[in-house]
């Protein structure tokens, strides 16, 4: 059972403000890598996980952690890869590989000691519905390969004993829209020891989310917008949260 949280709690101080986007592959060499950046640049966050994007458009002031660059595809540019932890934290206890039945390129995890002691960051980049289907490996069926990482981080999460964070792109609609159900209660049941904070906002529901151990609410959550004045910057909305060791004042529950 996910657990969800209203949006509408106070901001606390000292928070750690976290953020997640899928930049879509945006280079920092054309005019919609730039803007990218920017956007992650004025976010001002504590820890950031880019999806389908590179290093080079995270803020230069912090620590970074790239996921390894092989997920089966052909990669057009190398310095590319599915998930990047940033962190104006030191990256400690670095991770690129999780489990060893994980699909590959779409994982990273490290320690960081902030304000609230350890936390565990985990950055997902969750293979989506088509993933090695039609392209790529050409060897799963669809929502076969999303079903394997889910399955295998599970295992990662439930060995977990730190303070949990888990941010990036989960492919997967929260609330349940049109994804299978049975890939629905996979992930359910995966991160049902965890609060799914990125629900309940203006729009269609997000795949890009965080959820964090139960003793950390979230507060002003705010949605990165894939559109700016001068047009697209994403096929994907992210999301900004403040993070902090404090009572929940509202919580739900959904199946």
């Amino acid at each position: 059972m996910l657990r969800f949280t209203t949006n509408t709690i106070k901001r606390v101080s000292q928070s750690l403000r976290v953020a997640t986007w899928n930049a879509e592959w945006a280079s920092p060499r054309d005019s919609r890598g730039k803007r990218v950046a920017k956007v992650l640049e004025d976010i001002k966050a504590d820890i950031i996980v880019l999806t389908e994007g590179c290093s080079e458009l995270l803020p230069p002031d912090g620590f970074t952690l790239e996921g390894a660059n092989d997920w089966g595809y052909q990669v057009a540019e190398a310095e590319r890869r599915k998930v990047i932890l940033w962190s104006r934290f030191e990256l400690l206890n670095v991770d690129i590989t999780g489990h060893s039945d994980l699909p590959s390129g779409r994982y990273v995890s490290a320690s960081i000691n902030c304000q609230y002691g350890s936390v565990r960051v985990h950055g997902v980049c969750i293979p989506w519905s088509d993933a090695h289907v039609r392209t790529g490996r050409m060897d799963r069926k669809r929502w076969e390969d999303h079903n394997i990482y889910i399955s295998n981080f599970k295992k990662i999460l439930k060995a977990q004993e730190e303070l949990t964070l888990v941010a990036g792109d989960f492919n997967q609609r929260i609330p349940r829209k049109r994804q299978p159900l049975d890939s629905y209660n996979l992930l359910s049941d995966a991160i049902s020891d965890l609060t799914v904070h990125t629900t309940n906002t203006p729009g269609s529901p997000l795949i890009d989310h965080v959820a964090t151990s139960p003793q950390m609410t979230a507060s002003d959550i705010e949605i990165i917008e894939n559109f700016d004045k001068q047009g697209q910057l994403s096929d994907h909305r992210g999301v900004v949260t403040n993070l902090a060791l404090e009572p929940v004042t509202e919580k739900f529950r959904t199946k």
